[in-house]
């Protein structure tokens, strides 16, 4: 399912990888190594200014090199950059190793994400998967269907 993406490339340094497919309104990134913090929310605030540039609906990111994430990198990902993707992201997917999965309080995370669109009234709906396929079928499945609506 993965290979039926039709990306180009945005963007590639030693960290991560950024591609969209126009098509599907789609932006794909994947970490290529473990970053520091540093080159975590550079990364990030670049794949949220490709987000936010090209109005993407969905956004499929392949963690499995990003091993764990600091206490204060997610907090930051909640406050900071959550509220800046939420008018554009209706689904996001987030594809992780089960020791990386591990290591993540996910759920307290997400928890986060939900009380914060509350008070912005979004609806960014996030799933975690231990596969790029299931995560980009979850997605498409989605596209699907506001396609025939």
């Amino acid at each position: 399912m993965i290979n039926s993406l039709q990306t180009e490339k945005l963007h590639q340094d030693e960290s991560l990888s950024i591609e969209v497919d126009r098509k599907l309104n789609l932006l794909f990134t994947r970490w290529l190594r473990h970053p520091s913090s540093e080159e975590f929310r550079r990364s990030l605030t670049l794949a949220s200014d490709y987000i936010c540039d090209l109005e993407c609906r969905y956004w499929l990111s392949d963690a499995r090199k990003l091993y764990y994430m600091e206490l204060a990198d997610q907090n930051w990902l909640v406050s900071t950059m959550i509220p800046k993707i939420n008018p554009y992201v209706a689904r996001f997917a987030r594809v992780m190793t089960e020791e990386g999965l591990s290591m993540l309080d996910m759920q307290r995370i997400k928890d986060k994400i939900e009380d914060e669109q509350k008070i912005v009234e979004a609806n960014t709906r996030v799933e975690i998967f231990l596969d790029a396929e299931s995560a980009t079928e979850w997605l498409l499945q989605h596209h699907d269907s506001n396609s025939r609506v």
